[in-house]
C-alpha cells in the first residue's frame, strides 16, 4: 500500500520580509510588491486570512482560497473541508503530491508582526526526506 499522510492544515504562503526599514512606505514592504500591489492593504486591528472552522464539510474553500503549484510535475494534493473533533478544518490527502493551497494578502509587518496558524500531521511517512524534492 502507497505511503500516505493526511494533514489538517491552514497555510499561508508568505512572499515578503518580516520587517522593513524604519521610514519605508508601504510600496516596499515586499519583494513580491508588483504582485500584491493591487490587493488592499489590510487595516483591522487582527487580520484572518482564513478561518475553515467557520465552513461547512465537504463545502468549497472559503473566498479568497486558490491551488498553489510546488513541483508542477508532481501530482496535486488533494484538499477537502472535514469535521475533525467537532470543528471544520482542512484536510490534505497527499500521495506523492506537492502542492498547496494560499491566499493571497497585503500587511504592513510593523502592524501585524505575529502570523499564527495551527495544523496537525497524524502520521509522518515511512522513509520520506523532507529536504529531498522527488
Amino acid at each position: 500500500m502507497p505511503a500516505r499522510a493526511a494533514l489538517l492544515v491552514v497555510a499561508l504562503v508568505a512572499t515578503g520580509c518580516a520587517s522593513v526599514p524604519e521610514g519605508s512606505d508601504d510600496d516596499g514592504l515586499l519583494a513580491s510588491t508588483a504582485v500584491v500591489a493591487a490587493l488592499p492593504l489590510e487595516t483591522g486591528d487582527r487580520v484572518e486570512v482564513g478561518r475553515f472552522s467557520a465552513a461547512t464539510p465537504g463545502g468549497a474553500l472559503p473566498d479568497g482560497w486558490a491551488p498553489y503549484l510546488v513541483l508542477p510535475h508532481k501530482l496535486k494534493t488533494r484538499y477537502r473541508l472535514v469535521e475533525n473533533a467537532g470543528v471544520v478544518v482542512l484536510e490534505a490527502d497527499a500521495e506523492r503530491s506537492a502542492s498547496g493551497v494560499v491566499r493571497k494578502i497585503r500587511i504592513d509587518p510593523n502592524r501585524h508582526p505575529i502570523i499564527e496558524w495551527r495544523w496537525r500531521v497524524p502520521a509522518l511517512i515511512a522513509g520520506a526526506d523532507p529536504r529531498v524534492a522527488t
